[in-house]
């Protein structure tokens, strides 16, 4: 079965909120506040694969947490 837009993304910011809890030594519901969000919201929506629908800034603070600088680019 084809994954929609929203869970392939899921998938990916999943992998990204990994990577910021073991660079930043921190649990999920750690991580959840420091980018701002109540102590389950990660862990919540991780379970329903709806990560994907996360809004942008907060996307954005998680991909920072694990080490990655954002850069937008033309195709």
């Amino acid at each position: 079965m084809k994954k929609g837009p929203a869970e392939t993304w899921s998938i990916r910011i999943d992998g990204k909120i990994t990577e910021a809890m073991q660079m930043q030594d921190v649990s999920k519901a750690q991580l959840s506040e420091m980018v701002g969000l109540g102590k389950e919201t990660l862990k919540r929506k991780g379970t329903d694969r709806s990560l994907g629908k996360l809004d942008f800034l907060t996307v954005a603070l998680i991909a920072e947490a694990a080490g990655y600088e954002l850069d937008f680019r033309r195709k």
